[in-house]
């Protein structure tokens, strides 16, 4: 019996081990790979049209030739008279039938990733979809547009739902603002929580409304029941639930 118990205490150990070991270098390796692969792509971008005029391999050279270009482009864009050849350059390619649809579709892509660097997401927040009872982690982008808020008559926010594992694709919301509790969280918590699925949790442990001290605050006109925010103090503060302003 010891000796049985010796073996699997070993191969416990054994497997323990190998398991630790893989949870180090796989996200290591990972990211040494994929580094590898970019580095790969942006000098082959042209690297392989130097190559044959050099005497000797130049590992990197596409590379840098690529930043450089970037670069250049940069600094035309950041200069009144490159705006202006850039504009010309693209109301060229606006008046293209084919390429019109490939580069407006590019363009709004890249200005949507740019704008999100600029905190288009703006705070984390928590709202009951898509039915009541079942509470979905959104971020919340803007106050709606203005032509629904003056049919509705009421304080519109947009807010972004995204998908697990992947952020970048979602679905957009427009609610009453009373309908959403802002969450004390950053963006990038609230992101790598919605990538993990849940698994990895933010620094602060996340409240439930109740946990809060959010009560109901009666029925709606549909039946169902808002949370309304608990009072504070003064001088209190957090990311407790938000009712209309």
């Amino acid at each position: 019996m010891k000796e049985g118990q010796g073996g699997r205490s070993f191969f416990s150990w054994l497997a323990g081990t190998l398991g630790a070991g893989l949870i180090v270098l796989v996200p290591v390796v990972t990211t040494v790979y994929l580094l590898w692969v970019l580095f790969r792509f942006a000098d082959g971008l042209l690297g392989r049209f130097v190559a044959p005029y050099l005497p000797f391999p130049m590992p990197g050279l596409g590379l840098a030739l690529t930043l450089l270009i970037v670069l250049g482009f940069g600094l035309l864009a950041t200069h009144f008279i490159g705006r202006r050849i850039i504009r010309a350059a693209e109301a060229v390619l606006m008046k293209m039938p084919l390429v019109r649809g490939i580069f407006v579709t590019i363009k709004q892509l890249v200005d949507a990733v740019a704008h999100n660097e600029r905190k288009a997401f703006r705070r984390v927040v928590m709202l009951e979809y898509p039915r009541p009872g079942v509470y979905s982690l959104g971020f919340m982008t803007g106050e709606g547009f203005t032509e629904a808020r003056e049919l509705l008559k009421e304080n519109l926010v947009s807010v972004f739902i995204p998908t697990t594992p992947n952020p970048t694709s979602g679905m957009m919301v427009i609610v009453p603002r009373s309908q959403v509790t802002l969450l004390n969280l950053s963006v990038d918590d609230g992101i790598k929580l919605v990538i993990s699925g849940g698994v990895i949790s933010p620094p602060e442990r996340l409240q439930a409304p109740a946990d809060r001290g959010e009560q109901p605050a009666g029925p709606r006109p549909d039946g169902k029941r808002l949370l309304q925010p608990r009072e504070e103090g003064p001088g209190q503060g957090g990311g407790g639930g938000v009712g209309a302003p």
